[in-house]
């Protein structure tokens, strides 16, 4: 009798020892899947698709991109393409809102849904905007000016635009990508707005 118990608690630790390890590779693959390895860099040789500006984002070394060249970003969910199309100023003004804005300038852009598994949602939480003096930029209220951006399925494309507060005179954005909102992971690119 004493064989028997000894017999089932040596198999019972046995499979409390494989369920932990089971377990514990299994939640750690899953905490991996949560990080998204977002990367936007440039091929050596530039691919293009409509026109000689276009670059594609491939490799791991950090890249600079200018307005209306393709940025590839990849996310634990796929893959999708943003363009930064133009930036212009505005002489309107938000009389509702206290933020402080010499200037008004609104940034547009378009975005692809590659082959997201979600629909794709892209909008000024992905985006970073420092001036030339390297100070962050507010979004400025602006909904006559702007287009509010949707969220689309794969294969389909959206143009939306945003309104931000620039407080010098100078024509120059820098911008910086976050392709995955919930992990806040930066995209190994730089995106420079000149105008």
């Amino acid at each position: 009798m004493k064989t028997k118990i000894k017999s089932v608690l040596i198999l019972l630790l046995c499979g409390i020892v494989y369920f932990t390890f089971a377990v514990g590779s299994g939640s750690d693959k899953k905490k991996n899947e949560g990080n998204t390895t977002n990367t936007a860099t440039n091929t050596s040789n530039a691919t293009s698709t409509n026109s000689d500006t276009s670059k594609v984002a491939r490799e791991t070394s950090a890249t600079k991109y200018k307005l209306n060249e393709d940025i590839m970003l990849k996310t634990n969910d796929g893959e999708y393409r943003v363009k930064f199309t133009k930036v212009t100023e505005t002489n309107d003004r938000n009389e509702y809102t206290a933020k402080e804005a010499k200037r008004v300038v609104v940034v547009e852009y378009e975005y692809e849904n590659i082959s997201m598994t979600k629909d794709l949602y892209v909008s000024k939480m992905n985006f970073k905007l420092y001036d030339k003096n390297n100070t962050e930029m507010q979004s400025y209220p602006m909904s006559r000016v702007t287009k509010i951006a949707d969220s689309i399925g794969t294969g389909k494309k959206a143009v939306a635009s945003e309104a931000y507060a620039l407080n010098n005179d100078k024509n120059y954005i820098e911008l910086d990508l976050f392709p995955d909102i919930m992990s806040r992971s930066k995209a190994n690119c730089t995106v420079i707005l000149e105008w």
